[in-house]
């Protein structure tokens, strides 16, 4: 009886928050894989002596977009234990 009243939590939160969770997912691995390329981008500006500062910049931009998927994922996690799912 437990069991089938998690079971139809479970399906209940998923129907609500499921695609949200997924885009949040979807966003952070993008966002990882820009700023894995960005660093590349950045490395070779400051080896090609081009200005310092624009190598931070584009290295503070990029990580500030991870920062803000994981702030995501982290919610997720948070609205899952509230729920009682997790």
């Amino acid at each position: 009886m437990v069991d089938e009243r998690m079971a139809a939590r479970a399906a209940a939160y998923d129907a609500e928050f499921g695609t949200l969770e997924a885009e949040h997912r979807l966003k952070k691995v993008v966002a990882y894989v820009i700023a894995i390329i960005c660093a590349v981008i950045a490395g070779v500006a400051i080896g090609r002596w081009w200005h310092p500062v624009f190598a931070f910049w584009i290295g503070c931009v990029s990580w500030g977009m991870v920062v803000e998927a994981r702030r995501d994922v982290a919610r997720d996690i948070e609205r899952r234990r509230m729920h009682g799912i997790d």
